[in-house]
């Protein structure tokens, strides 16, 4: 199927826009869990799962954006405190 050239340009336009919005957006990097290659990158306002298959160990990975954001400074040096253990009655 060719694209008509008001396709093109409709499609060129919606990508300089997200391109546009995406410049104040802080970027995290994705690392393959089995080989730690890069295997993307996730802007701050992501969220939810993604399928990503690393193209050095050719390993496909679903993560979750929630475990890869990056720690606060206040999180990173919040080690070492434990959290209370609640016992079934």
């Amino acid at each position: 199927m060719q694209y008509t050239e008001l396709e093109r340009s409709s499609a060129r336009h919606r990508a300089s826009l997200s391109a546009r919005e995406a410049t104040h957006l802080l970027e995290r990097p994705l690392y393959c869990p089995e080989c730690g290659f890069k295997i993307g990158v996730a802007y701050s306002d992501c969220a939810g799962h993604v399928r990503t298959k690393c193209q050095k160990c050719k390993t496909v990975s679903i993560l979750n954006l929630a475990y890869f954001r990056r720690a606060g400074k206040k999180a990173r040096l919040a080690t070492g405190k434990l959290l209370p253990v609640l016992e079934d009655d």
